[in-house]
């Protein structure tokens, strides 16, 4: 539950950063002129250092069982050593059963350390893996659509004076950067929106 909450944070935090260094490069002249390179800066690292620390804490998860089993399977085979010893076991049979035991586990904890990583991982990207799953969703959804229009509506149409557009909204995210924008665009003409 933490890797995936963590892994949504990231998710989020991840597109913030590239949004916010598309627009610093887009806007560097505006950016240079206005002095506002500290305000981009405070920004990028605010967001650098929360990447960090949901790396951090996913490492740390990721780790914590390897350490658990690696220490519990030194205590398992000292346990039994000591029982061996106790009961008064000959050395010729405490020396290979310890052995046998060391042996397996040099085999099989790397394999577990493994395993555990890998679904660690899977749990910190699965807000990432959904949401490609959900826009190649849509697409397959929109690609359907346009598949099965009529050839007149699919027809590219072309205009002759002006494009009108009503009531556009545009967000990153959840922040709603545009909302209700309405506006006609003659032909020939060039507009910018910068923000």
């Amino acid at each position: 539950k933490i890797l995936k909450d963590k892994g949504q944070i990231l998710l989020d935090k991840g597109a913030e950063k590239f949004k916010l260094l598309n627009q610093s490069f887009y806007s560097i002249k505006e950016i240079k002129l206005k002095c506002k390179e500290a305000f981009f800066t405070k920004i990028f690292r605010k967001n650098i250092n929360i990447l960090e620390s949901i790396s951090f804490i996913s490492s740390f998860i990721s780790d914590l069982p390897k350490i658990i089993f690696e220490t519990l399977a030194v205590f398992t085979i000292l346990s039994i050593t000591v029982f061996l010893v106790l009961q008064g076991r000959p050395e010729d049979l405490i020396i290979p059963t310890v052995s046998l035991l060391a042996a397996s586990g040099a085999r099989f904890i790397p394999a577990f350390n493994a395993i555990n990583a890998s679904l660690s991982t899977i749990r910190l990207y699965q807000p990432s893996f959904d949401n490609v799953i959900k826009r190649l969703s849509a697409e397959d959804e929109k690609v359907f659509i346009e598949n099965n229009l009529n050839n007149e509506e699919s027809t590219r149409r072309i205009f002759k004076n002006k494009i009108t557009l009503e009531n556009i909204s545009f967000s990153y995210g959840k922040k709603e950067v545009i909302k209700n924008l309405s506006l006609d665009i003659d032909k020939g003409s060039t507009i910018g929106i910068i923000g």
